[in-house]
């Protein structure tokens, strides 16, 4: 999890609660509107079924199975708070380490 805060999307500051509180406000129909407008051409280079309109509710299943789920994502971005950032030496040097103790 440490590696997470080097993701160009995390931020230290994020509220998390105030994102996730939107999320859950999205209904479950609004989701599969949104899947609808997905251009063909995108679901060809994700999907490996032939058929658009059950890959875009399998993706919208998901979708709502997150959402629903959002409280692990609170529970992580608390623990995310408490993780030191790593410098940029500490993490070449910890790469360096677990990279000689793979070649022995």
């Amino acid at each position: 999890m440490p590696h997470m805060k080097k993701h160009p999307f995390y931020r230290d500051k994020v509220c998390a609660d105030e994102f996730i509180g939107r999320l859950k406000n999205v209904r479950d129909i609004n989701i599969y509107d949104i899947m609808e407008g997905i251009p063909e051409m995108w679901l060809r280079q994700i999907g490996l079924e032939r058929d658009s309109s059950r890959l875009r509710i399998s993706i919208g299943n998901r979708l709502i199975e997150k959402i629903n789920q959002a409280d692990t994502l609170t529970a992580r971005m608390e623990i995310l708070k408490e993780l030191p950032t790593e410098t940029e030496a500490e993490r070449r040097s910890t790469a360096l380490k677990n990279r000689n103790a793979f070649k022995q």
